[in-house]
């Protein structure tokens, strides 16, 4: 067999979805929401006037390190940097598959891309597609039995996510099975880069660890069962991808049971159940208790997953490798073609058309209704008659509609702003009765009642899922 056939296929795909994806992120102008998305991209922006920023744990250290020299040139440039790392990724995929032996290595494509929220998330400024590169970069070198190398890069998983810190626990695991232990040191590396960085600003060694931005608990009052991550995960893959995925969990349990009866060497073994296996089951599971118990402000968010998403497409395959072998065992002639076929094409079905898993491709990438009365007509109002103002606000969005940014001193929270504090000629403020209100406590008739500020301009505009957005505008007097 010509091996070069595969890389062929696989780097053609890979390609192909690349520049569709490319495509997508340059002629349309979503964002992947108005919250997180928007809030690391400005972060990454306001990095290279705010240095301290870089630093963020919240923004992530290693995102918005790797992500500034293209948030420097706009949010588009930020979508296509989150792109180009998820085809690195997959690629770091392909061929960590080919290391652990793995049959059908290209199919990895399809699992690691044809997911609604992979696309999504991939198409955004979020974090989880620089989590999920350090994560297959990191697991690619352990798979080639480079301890340290592997060992060192995913010491700096918890800044690109703090689910890193999790798969520090299952490497810890894997390298003491594997008797790694010359590499378990290398375990604290990106701790004490951080910590030897952050010093001199925080004057604290241990800052990443003080200043851990997820250690609140939300109140789980309401319904919050055991198997939210777990009917999700159907939703989020699609069934095909999900069933093979538990198909492969299944056989390295029987795997395992056939190892032990022998004394073969289980190497690769501990690579596919170890660290593979492993950073999905563990993240998944973490996330499964955070969401019950509401440990770590834990809302529910699904799109962590995508993180582990090279770790899914790995497994996935593996129950691949299961499904073609039995079918082999039936020996009907070209049922395996005709099998393959059928699951490429019910993936893409899954993926674009079935009503329950199919991408939004209209919420996905494009603004929405509120989004976009806010970019052309609150935006647009505000640039036409204070181009030259600085904004006080509460919405993230209004900061990257207005190329505002507090992380940077461009643009400030209305917080900030002293009771008796009164707006300069060049100054305004925008309230909302969502992020202001709610977010800031911000009370609107404190606005009004100041004898200093000015009402200029009210923006109430009634949204079809029966929510409305309202803007109130201040000058100073």
């Amino acid at each position: 067999m010509n091996w070069r056939l595969p890389h062929l296929v696989f780097y053609s795909l890979l390609t192909g979805i690349t520049l569709v994806l490319g495509v997508a992120a340059v002629f349309t102008d979503g964002t992947a929401g108005f919250g997180d998305s928007i809030c690391h991209y400005l972060i990454a922006r306001g990095a290279w006037n705010n240095p301290t920023m870089f630093l963020d744990l919240w923004g992530k250290p290693v995102y918005t390190l790797l992500s500034a020299p293209f948030a420097h040139h706009g949010f588009t440039a930020t979508k296509l940097f989150n792109i180009l790392v998820m085809a690195l990724a997959c690629a770091f995929t392909y061929h960590t598959a080919l290391k652990l032996q793995l049959k059908y290595a290209t199919w990895v494509i399809l699992f690691f891309y044809f997911a609604s929220e992979t696309i999504e998330v991939t198409v955004s400024a979020f974090t989880e597609p620089v989590f999920a590169l350090v994560l297959i970069a990191g697991l690619f070198y352990l798979s080639d039995n480079k301890p340290i190398a592997g060992t060192t890069i995913l010491s700096f998983l918890p800044f690109a996510r703090q689910e890193g810190l999790i798969i520090l626990c299952v490497l810890a695991v894997y390298l003491t099975a594997s008797r790694n232990y010359k590499a378990i040191p290398f375990m604290l590396i990106g701790h004490l880069v951080l910590g030897a960085v952050g010093w001199p600003i925080y004057h604290d060694f241990f800052w990443t660890i003080h200043q851990n931005p997820y250690s609140g608990k939300v109140d789980t009052n309401g319904i919050r069962n055991w198997d939210y991550f777990f009917i999700r995960l159907y939703y989020m893959f699609g069934p095909i991808t999900f069933y093979l995925l538990f198909l492969g969990m299944m056989s390295l349990l029987v795997e395992l049971i056939q190892l032990l009866k022998t004394k073969a060497d289980k190497t690769v073994y501990l690579h596919k159940s170890l660290l593979v296996a492993g950073s999905f089951t563990s993240v998944f599971t973490a996330h499964s208790i955070f969401w019950v118990t509401g440990m770590f402000a834990s809302i529910g968010l699904t799109r962590v997953i995508i993180g582990v998403v090279p770790a899914i497409a790995l497994v996935s395959l593996i129950g691949l490798n299961v499904f073609f072998f039995l079918i082999d065992k039936l020996a009907v002639k070209r049922l395996k073609t005709f099998a393959g076929i059928l699951l490429i094409t019910l993936i893409f079905y899954i993926t674009f058309f079935s009503q329950l898993t199919k991408i939004n491709i209209r919420d996905d990438f494009y603004l929405n209704e509120g989004q976009t009365y806010m970019a052309y007509t609150l935006a647009s109002y505000v640039k036409a008659k204070f181009p030259t103002h600085q904004a006080y606000f509460s919405d993230m969005g209004i900061a990257f509609l207005l190329d505002q940014n507090y992380y940077d001193n461009t643009g400030k929270k209305i917080s900030s702003i002293s009771p008796l504090y009164e707006l300069k000629k060049n100054e305004l403020i925008i309230w909302d009765d969502i992020h202001a209100k709610y977010g800031e406590n911000i009370v609107l008739d404190s606005l009004l009642n100041k004898p200093h500020l000015q009402l200029d301009t009210i923006f109430i505009k009634p949204l079809k899922n029966q929510d409305t957005l309202c803007f109130y505008i201040f000058t100073g007097k």
